[in-house]
């Protein structure tokens, strides 16, 4: 949920040290007013996120979830004699934010 990303390079003079230095300026989106939904696969898994307002500039929802499994590429490359079963995983995170006030939010995080 990057907004924008803005990089700026530069240095001191030589009386300074000549150090050289940078900033990365990093903006996000506001996920209390956002409806996004993102799908992806690939060919040993896929995953999904979405970020949803509830109650617009209230309360919002965030979630993600992924999984992998090796079972295609085992077709397609013969087998798994390396491992006594072919490894899988899934992991998810869920995330509510409720803004309580005009600088006050309050988030709950739970991974899955």
């Amino acid at each position: 949920m990057l907004k924008s990303a803005y990089f700026s390079s530069g240095g001191f003079p030589a009386r300074y040290g000549g150090a050289l230095s940078g900033v990365l300026d990093i903006e996000t989106q506001d996920p209390l007013n956002l409806k996004t939904v993102s799908v992806g696969a690939n060919m040993v898994g896929g995953d999904a996120s979405t970020s949803w307002a509830l109650v617009p500039d209230k309360l919002s929802f965030i979630g993600s979830g992924r999984f992998s499994r090796l079972d295609v590429l085992r077709a397609l490359y013969g087998t798994a004699r390396d491992y006594v079963s072919l490894p899988r995983s899934a992991d998810g995170a869920a995330k509510l934010l409720y803004r309580y006030s005009a600088a006050g939010r309050l988030s709950v995080t739970m991974p899955t």
